[in-house]
């Protein structure tokens, strides 16, 4: 991906753009830009929002996004593998049930809190009369105030 990323600040150089110009112009951030031409997948949001900007930003530098997208997943699938291996390392000193338990104890926890919320706001137990609301009609005495005495 350095290779690309080494072409494309040429190109963005030779036009004459800082990255600055070249965010107002392709709307690419600044430090995104300065991530895909220094090489450094790690420093770039999520890959479905990074191709579009790797996408944008080499059709507006007259550069075939196709490769650079390319490239950019190897260094991407480099990265993940890495981090995938690492996870795993740290998962092996914990025991072997210990992955399912937090999962059992989950779900339990789940269940037990729609459980207790039901019963504290459905109520079944009670009679469904106690929530009922009744209108009545009530008869107020109106004096005519100007009604002779």
């Amino acid at each position: 991906m350095q290779q690309w990323g080494d072409e494309m600040k040429a190109r963005r150089l030779a036009i004459g753009l800082s990255r600055q110009e070249a965010y107002k112009r392709f709307r690419v951030p600044p430090a995104f830009i300065a991530a895909i031409e220094d090489g450094r997948a790690d420093d770039l949001p999520p890959p479905i929002y990074t191709r579009g900007f790797i996408k944008t930003y080499c059709e507006a530098l007259c550069v075939a996004p196709d490769a650079v997208v390319l490239a950019y997943e190897d260094a991407l699938r480099k990265s993940i593998r890495g981090f995938s291996l690492r996870r795993i390392s740290r998962r092996a000193d914990r025991p072997a049930w210990f992955d399912d338990a937090v999962t059992w104890a989950a779900i339990v926890a789940v269940v037990i809190a729609a459980w207790i919320s039901y019963t504290v706001i459905v109520r079944p137990g009670a009679p469904i009369d106690a929530f009922r609301v009744q209108a009545e009609t009530v008869e107020l005495p109106i004096t005519d105030p100007f009604a002779a005495p």
